[in-house]
């Protein structure tokens, strides 16, 4: 194996910053290439459209819900790490399909906690898979359900094909979720890998707070035809190149715990990239980047300036946290295992946690300080942020606040 190519973390810091569109706001007619870059993960309300605010120019929240509902050229689906993301309508297959379970060791990891069901019902994982799959198509004909309405309907449906002696196991309560059936619990469990099939899409209503399900080929806000079908060695190909262009340098182990697969999985989807890669080290750290991004390290200069981003921003989601904050006290604030804040970004360092607080139409951006440089901050450049995400959301700024912590 040939020697790594030495970098700085500098260098790898302002390359992924400029690989996530964070080196400046990109004019709102190239919003898709903030969407294409990884996906944008969408995980509460507001949440894409606060991580599109801090890439892009002019940015409104009605632009956004324009796109997903009406010209439908974005989409909105659980993807990676069962994450729900938005992405351009064309890369849906590149989002969904690509990361499709190809075995049954390679399902079981994807859907972990489940195999006493499965035990018990004495049922494979791609035989469970096959059933909700099957069930999904005829459940959400023309109707759009909710997480638990279609959970519950799936397990009706399905109790139907199976033995009479499964069907009791099917109904067993849940040792899962409180008020559920087993059978319902498990056909949760694969709602998650029914959606890298690429046949669903989720949506919110006028109205309403929680996100729906329906048939990406057949209900309108989703697609009004079936997304076109490409090899899936083209699909893993460009999944993982996208991957390594956001977060490179990276190994085979990275990219699987981004994307909530197993290592075999992983291993067997980085095959394809392996012709157009180099390794390259800085500091402790050694991976693999794509030959042309090598080829621009050090042509980015490290941006100035201030960014909010919400917890689940993909800039959080790097598997060296080092790179973007320092101190285990900042790693344990920011990474929490519930209640995450949002990341104040101040000269590409994470220098502060942050929450919005909503009063009607009014929004205060509450700045914490755990220690970290924000006081370097100018406070016009927070108050300037601070408004340009108001208007964002369609709401009126009331400025911010910063409280040490």
């Amino acid at each position: 194996m040939t020697q790594p190519i030495e970098s700085t973390p500098e260098a790898i810091l302002a390359h992924r910053m400029h690989a996530q569109n964070l080196t400046q706001r990109l004019p709102l007619h190239r919003l898709m290439d903030s969407l294409r870059a990884c996906g944008i993960r969408n995980p509460a309300l507001d949440s894409a459209v606060i991580s599109l605010a801090a890439r892009v120019e002019g940015l409104h929240q009605r632009d956004l819900e324009v796109l997903l509902m009406e010209s439908q050229t974005v989409a909105q689906a659980v993807s990676i790490h069962s994450s729900i993301r938005m992405f351009p309508r064309e890369d849906f297959e590149i989002f969904t399909k690509a990361l499709l379970p190809g075995d049954e060791e390679e399902l079981r990891y994807y859907i972990a906690g489940a195999e006493p069901a499965l035990v018990a019902l004495g049922l494979s994982a791609m035989h469970v898979l096959a059933l909700v799959s099957r069930a999904v198509d005829e459940v959400l004909q023309q109707q759009m359900l909710t997480k638990n309405e279609l959970g519950l309907a799936l397990a009706l449906h399905i109790e139907q094909e199976l033995t009479p002696a499964q069907q009791e196991v099917w109904r067993w309560p849940s040792s899962y979720a409180e008020g559920q059936s087993l059978g319902e619990s498990l056909a949760r469990f694969m709602l998650p890998v029914v959606a890298l099939e690429g046949k669903l899409c989720l949506f919110s209503k006028p109205g309403h707070r929680g996100k729906y399900y329906a048939l990406s080929a057949t209900f309108p806000g989703c697609f009004e035809e079936k997304p076109r079908c490409s090899e899936s060695a083209d699909l893993q190909k460009e999944l993982v190149r996208r991957y390594l262009h956001c977060f490179g340098p990276a190994t085979a182990e990275h990219f699987a715990t981004w994307a909530g697969i197993s290592l075999g999985h992983a291993q067997r989807l980085w095959l394809g990239i392996e012709p157009f890669v180099q390794r390259v080290s800085y500091h402790t750290i050694t991976g693999w980047m794509l030959q042309e991004d090598v080829q621009m390290l050090g042509e980015n200069p490290i941006p100035e300036g201030v960014r909010f981003l919400p917890p689940h921003d993909p800039w959080l989601h790097q598997h060296d946290r080092s790179l973007i904050v320092q101190g285990k006290h900042a790693h344990r604030y920011f990474w929490k295992s519930a209640g995450m804040p949002g990341m104040v970004l101040f000269d590409g360092e994470g220098v502060a946690g942050w929450q919005p607080r909503i009063l009607k139409n009014k929004l205060l951006v509450a700045i914490e300080d755990i220690g970290l440089p924000i006081r370097r901050a100018s406070g016009s450049e927070l108050e300037a942020e601070a408004s340009l995400l108001a208007d964002t959301l369609g709401l009126e700024s009331q400025g911010y606040t910063i409280n040490s912590i």
